[in-house]
């Protein structure tokens, strides 16, 4: 059993210690000649204090829709039960003719109360757009007879008999068919309700057991056999017979939910207090509703800054965020400092990485430069060998001419000298054009491939 069923059970002895309080104190004011309207409005104040508490715990706790509005209705009609009670004590009880006809009308509570229980459980283990099927509806037929007979009791004598040896005929109400009917429709429709659970649980894969609730309804119709076997007698009795018979209803509900019959929404306190995410709920002032052990406490400035969508930080590497969901906010922390390192670490690695890859940008320029100076040589090289003999030849011509210059004996005349001189001049400018062919032409990664053709060969001047 969790937080929250423990805390339910507690609300639930906490309700049937008021109820047996007020109940005691109802019976001495009674029996001290108290009367009017005193015991009647604190009884009724009560009663619905009570019946009010317990809708909207039901409202709170149970998530499926269909068992919420059927339970929700069964309180709806104790509080109508108890306002019939309180008319009956204050306004009624000088007529004894209405207060015998009002007093079948308390039996339509006790007649609808089952079938709605039952509807309610058809939707355990279903969605909340679950819709009991149409068919349900004859559950009304069997309401509606007993309601016939209740209303009708005052003719047909089958609800209840009239013994006219009675020394109050009109007050003392007998058991007859039609309340053993009631009796039967209340115990077959509760235990049915009740192994419905127990299934329904069980092809979940889920072991609850059922003796508890069980238990409860025992209590029941143990409360409600003396009125059974006698009479439903004016005395006063410790506690009302119609608010035993809710207070048993109510029990059997909560003893469900205590036993995991029917689950509900416990606010997930329990994870919640367990969670190692430092999880809390806090409401729109920013007070705690509820968290976990380690969640820290909230100032207003960080509530507001939270609520601004801000991140707060409430100890170094201990981050503290928020988010909004309709009137309250889930606040949690989260401990940043292993990704704090581990960014450091990526930080550090990636300063490395680029420093490294500088050092790679630079090693792969100066191999670059290395490799483009490596290729000139070898172009130069190769344009030496090709150029070589038309360069030597072309020298020779030159010396060949300037002997012939200095040569007084057989000296050259204009004429020749022009023309080697012309042909000394073609052919370096044929030299000059190979040349600037070779090293301007484009490079496709061989010396060779910058070789446009081979210049003419020429003859010594003659």
């Amino acid at each position: 059993m969790g937080t929250t069923q423990r805390r339910r059970m507690a609300w639930a002895c906490g309700a049937v210690a008021l109820l047996l309080v007020a109940s005691a104190w109802r019976r001495w004011m009674l029996e001290s000649g108290s009367s009017g309207w005193l015991v009647p409005l604190v009884m009724y104040v009560i009663y619905v204090l009570l019946v009010c508490l317990w809708i909207r715990s039901v409202r709170r706790c149970m998530t499926q829709q269909v068992m919420r509005r059927c339970v929700c209705a069964e309180g709806i009609l104790m509080f109508a039960g108890a306002t019939m009670r309180f008319v009956q004590d204050t306004v009624l009880v000088s007529d004894i003719a209405l207060m015998r006809e009002s007093g079948y009308l308390t039996l339509i509570p006790l007649m609808a109360i089952p079938p709605l229980g039952w509807l309610g459980t058809l939707g355990l283990g279903h969605s909340s757009g679950y819709r009991p099927d149409r068919r349900w509806r004859w559950l009304a037929v069997p309401v509606l007879v007993l309601a016939f007979l209740a209303i009708s009791d005052s003719q047909l004598h089958l609800m209840c008999v009239v013994d006219p040896a009675d020394p109050q005929p009109n007050l003392l109400f007998h058991p007859g068919f039609g309340a053993y009917l009631l009796v039967v429709w209340y115990i077959g429709l509760t235990l049915a309700r009740v192994g419905l659970m127990t299934a329904r649980n069980r092809s979940l894969g889920a072991n609850r057991s059922p003796w508890p609730t069980l238990l409860v309804g025992a209590c029941m119709a143990a409360a409600a056999a003396p009125y059974m076997l006698s009479s439903f007698a004016p005395d006063p009795d410790f506690v009302e017979f119609f608010a035993r018979v809710f207070l048993f209803e109510a029990l059997l509900w909560e003893s469900c939910i205590a036993t995991g019959l029917v689950p509900v929404n416990s606010g997930y306190e329990d994870v919640l207090h367990a969670s190692t995410v430092a999880l809390q709920i806090l409401d729109a002032s920013g007070a705690r509703l509820t968290g976990s052990a380690d969640a820290p406490a909230v100032g207003h400035d960080e509530f507001l800054a939270l609520a601004r969508g801000e991140c707060v930080e409430t100890n170094p590497g201990i981050e503290l965020r928020a988010f909004g969901i309709r009137d309250v906010w889930c606040a949690w922390s989260q401990d940043v400092r292993e990704q704090r390192r581990a960014l450091a670490q990526l930080q550090d690695v990636r300063e490395e990485l680029s420093q490294r890859g500088n050092a790679l940008a630079q090693e792969l320029r100066v191999r670059g430069e290395a490799e483009r100076v490596h290729s000139r040589a070898l172009i130069y090289q190769a344009l030496e060998e090709q150029i070589h003999p038309q360069r030597e030849g072309l020298e020779h011509q030159v010396q060949e001419l300037g002997q012939k210059l200095q040569d007084r004996d057989r000296p050259l005349g204009q004429d020749r000298c022009l023309q080697a001189l012309g042909q000394i001049l073609q052919e370096g400018t044929e030299l000059k054009t190979t040349c600037m062919s070779v090293l301007l032409a484009p490079d496709d990664g061989t010396p060779e491939g910058r070789h446009l053709g081979q210049p003419a060969s020429r003859g010594g001047a003659s």
